[in-house]
């Protein structure tokens, strides 16, 4: 970068006043650099609204099998630009985002009402009992009969990481309002 090469020069050849100039050139620099992110950051509150209808869309209607192709519809994006941009706000795809909320909500129906580890793997979604079952294992260290048979014994964590958290930090960037559905109550 000619910046660069100018600054070395003045910096060997020390003048009179090669500090005021290279501060100058640097602060001229970053100067650009940051006009180049405001601009770039002026386009993501559109992708981030966009991506709020999916997020807000998934927590009310999370038990149905919502295919990646209508959610880039309901955002009004190609399938491949919601999946990179889903991803990049959330840190999960859109289907390891909608199974966490599913997991969530399974939680608290095994804790709150008595239905067998079946009907609570339909009701949120899923269409296999053994799926459901290695998925809430996998995400809590512990089959969903164990967990029914000893909500007691469990803290109410499990080392859940709230599906929303890292959406609603992204989204707090916005001007827009959003609104979650909040999915969990820990006793």
């Amino acid at each position: 970068c000619d910046t660069f090469e100018y600054i070395i020069d003045e910096m060997q050849k020390r003048a009179p006043h090669y500090e005021k100039l290279c501060t100058y050139r640097l602060l001229g620099l970053l100067s650009e650099i940051e006009r180049a992110v405001a601009e770039k950051s002026e386009k993501k509150p559109q992708s981030f609204s966009r991506i709020a209808k999916a997020v807000q869309y998934m927590n009310r209607y999370y038990n149905e099998d919502t295919s990646l192709e209508d959610f880039a519809k309901m955002c009004n994006m190609s399938k491949y630009h919601f999946l990179r941009t889903f991803l990049q706000i959330t840190g999960k795809s859109p289907i390891e985002y909608r199974n966490d909320i599913r997991l969530s909500h399974a939680a608290e129906m095994l804790t709150e009402e008595r239905l067998s580890v079946e009907e609570v793997g339909a009701t949120v979604g899923y269409s296999s009992a053994s799926y459901f079952s290695s998925a809430f294992k996998k995400k809590f260290s512990v089959s969903p009969k164990q967990y029914q048979k000893n909500i007691p014994y469990f803290p109410a964590h499990l080392s859940y990481v709230h599906p929303q958290e890292s959406v609603k930090t992204y989204l707090k960037l916005t001007d827009e309002p959003f609104q979650f559905h909040q999915t969990t109550k820990w006793r």
